[in-house]
């Protein structure tokens, strides 16, 4: 393997590592950049977040420290 395969491939895996999915279990559409503002209100991430829609009502989370994905994922809102 190139150092430049393993060099994109350590990046992708970073990416991962630093992102929570998120489904919302609910028939209606919902705004994106709502949902991205009051999870930004929850959570506070200190070097801001990316929200993707990636289907309906999937996103994707990416942070860029893992201790504030890890308070994301901790603090919520999730159903258990």
């Amino acid at each position: 393997m190139s150092m430049r395969s393993r060099f994109q491939r350590n990046v992708r895996w970073r990416l991962h590592a630093l992102s929570l999915l998120g489904k919302f279990l609910t028939p209606n559409t919902f705004s994106v950049k709502a949902m991205k503002t009051v999870t930004q209100t929850i959570w506070k991430p200190s070097r801001g977040m990316v929200v993707k829609e990636l289907d309906k009502n999937l996103l994707l989370f990416h942070f860029f420290l893992q201790k504030e994905k890890d308070f994301a994922f901790n603090k919520g809102p999730w159903n258990e």
